[in-house]
């Protein structure tokens, strides 16, 4: 696949397939943004929707400054979106503003004890040594390199029943070699979340 510059430039040129392209980039890894800020898959798939398509508008009309940035330019667009969603629903809480709602709530998590900065650090370093080679390849290419079921079955020469069950134990063995190096409880969720957020942050080279 192209890059997402080319696909912004080729989008202007009315190319439909760079606009599926480009849907089909940032749509996994934006969704993990938003529902790590969120924390509600419903409202993150919403503004996921609603983010990408304000993209896509604005890539036809050429209204992308520098396509180079698009990366970041869809994040702004999703989190900008996610604060306006929360001023719009925002009833009790008036002595704080909406950004220091947003900023609270995602400090909040449990996995936030582990600093942003070292978050990507942490995960990659304690996927590193697990003790599975299998393990690390596979966790590896399913949430840093997006590679889908069908293609790892094949990869790995595993049913889809197989791989389900291959894929739970390397998460659970990731999780306790987490726990134990981070020194909190992790459960599903946070499991989930930690590598969502690694991998995006792996993706977009910034930190969250």
């Amino acid at each position: 696949m192209d890059e997402p510059a080319v696909l912004v430039t080729q989008i202007a040129n009315g190319n439909k397939q760079a606009e599926q392209a480009l849907l089909s980039h940032f749509s996994r890894p934006l969704y993990s943004i938003v529902a790590y800020k969120c924390d509600d898959p419903t409202l993150a798939q919403d503004i996921v929707q609603e983010a990408l398509l304000i993209v896509i508008q604005k890539a036809r009309a050429s209204a992308i400054d520098n396509p180079e940035a698009i990366a970041g330019f869809v994040r702004r667009v999703a989190e900008n979106l996610l604060i306006a969603t929360y001023r719009k629903n925002k009833r009790q809480r008036t002595d704080c503003s909406d950004e220091m709602d947003l900023h609270s709530h995602t400090v909040n998590h449990t996995e936030n004890q582990v600093s942003s900065e070292k978050l990507l650090e942490t995960v990659t370093q304690v996927m590193s040594e697990l003790s599975v080679e299998r393990d690390r390849h596979l966790l590896s290419a399913y949430f840093f390199e997006g590679k889908d079921k069908q293609e790892l079955c094949s990869e790995l020469n595993l049913s889809t029943e197989h791989f389900d069950k291959v894929l739970h134990r390397a998460k659970t063995r990731l999780k306790q070699a987490l726990a134990l190096k981070c020194k909190v409880e992790i459960n599903k969720q946070s499991l989930f979340t930690l590598l969502s957020v690694a991998a995006v942050i792996c993706w977009l080279g910034t930190r969250i």
